[in-house]
């Protein structure tokens, strides 16, 4: 039922940064949909292509950061004459300071409910964005005193710079009150605990607010309620599972935390709009 999961892969643990391969094609690489366990940055500089991240499918564009969520379902499709970087990371690579401070960058620019999974760099802001990327490349390969030290503030710096691009696009994040602290909070928990626990008093109880506070400050950040975020975030799950593993909805509904395939089936459509049968025959 699993959906493969890739490691960061050669030989490195916590981190990698790499040259983007200039063709990509999935039919030589054998490479099937899969999930990450780490947060993924694809850079491009220059080049086209597709590839999808769960149901959407994204066009390749230059001056580009694509975002992949540790967990999110990622495959490419075609990748022509591409040059740029992809970097992967574990959360416990970065500083200490990412997970003291108010901003979660894991329910920014790693959300699975992101509003946008690129980021388009201008013209200007573009070289400064790759020669910061040739840095990183430099400093991971050379075995000088205090080089991953130097490539995890590097990182930091990265994504410190995401965040304020990202903040210009979607305005509505950009102070970081404490709702939007209880916002991504919840995120986080919900992220954490979706098929276990998949109603709102046990969020909010955790989060020390009412139900009520918990979802009108959902509504706030997202236009929809706790309880739809949390049934939004259990049906993407299931979709997943639809749309690349031979589980059956019963096997699903289950490990989902749904109390019955029929309940399941229900809820999936109320969302979905067909039923999980449907779905899987319009794959």
């Amino acid at each position: 039922m699993d959906i493969p999961i890739l490691d960061i892969g050669q030989g490195t643990e916590s981190f990698l940064i790499r040259p983007l391969m200039r063709h990509i094609d999935p039919t030589q690489m054998n490479e099937p949909p899969h999930r990450h366990n780490y947060q993924e940055l694809m850079w491009v500089k220059s080049g086209y292509g597709r590839h999808r991240i769960d149901q959407t499918d994204l066009e390749i564009q230059p001056h580009t950061f694509y975002l992949i969520a540790q967990g999110q379902v990622h495959y490419f499709e075609e990748g022509k004459e591409l040059e740029g970087y992809l970097v992967r990371f574990t959360d416990d690579y970065l500083l200490d300071t990412f997970s003291e401070g108010s901003w979660n960058y894991r329910m920014t620019l790693f959300s699975h409910f992101a509003i946008h999974q690129s980021l388009h760099i201008s013209d200007e802001e573009a070289p400064l964005y790759d020669r910061h990327l040739a840095r990183m490349l430099r400093e991971q390969e050379n075995d000088q005193f205090g080089n991953q030290m130097v490539v995890r503030h590097l990182l930091g710096i990265l994504l410190i710079r995401l965040e304020r691009t990202r903040q210009i696009t979607v305005p509505q994040m950009k102070a970081l009150s404490t709702h939007a602290e209880t916002y991504q909070s919840f995120l986080t928990l919900l992220e954490q605990d979706f098929s276990e626990n998949p109603t709102v008093r046990y969020y909010a109880d955790r989060l020390h607010v009412t139900p009520r506070q918990l979802s009108d400050t959902a509504v706030r950040f997202s236009g929809k309620t706790a309880k739809q975020l949390i049934q939004q975030r259990r049906i993407l799950e299931a979709k997943r599972f639809l749309q690349h593993t031979n589980a059956s909805v019963k096997e699903i509904s289950y490990s989902l935390g749904f109390r019955d395939p029929s309940y399941f089936s229900k809820a999936f459509k109320q969302v979905v709009g067909v039923s999980p049968h449907a779905y899987k025959s319009q794959l």
